[in-house]
């Protein structure tokens, strides 16, 4: 199972919240065994992936906020 997130992971490496998902059921049945610490760091790494990616989208959209108002502004 946990081979198959990874494979999804790396297919699909933009939707984290699928990716999340597969290896949070990963966890959830591999509890005690080796496999459990290599999927929780796997999910802590996917976690700070997915919060640069959307600190990444809020600064995209600030800018294009910023670009419009500033035309707006400079249009009067």
């Amino acid at each position: 199972m946990f081979q198959a997130a990874e494979k999804y992971a790396a297919e699909n490496p933009a939707n984290f919240r699928d990716i999340l998902a597969r290896y949070e059921q990963v966890l959830t049945k591999a509890q005690g065994t080796p496999i459990a610490g290599k999927t929780t760091q796997a999910i802590s790494q996917w976690t700070q992936q997915r919060a640069e990616a959307a600190e990444k989208t809020i600064q995209e959209y600030k800018v294009k906020m910023y670009m419009y108002k500033r035309s707006f502004i400079d249009s009067k």
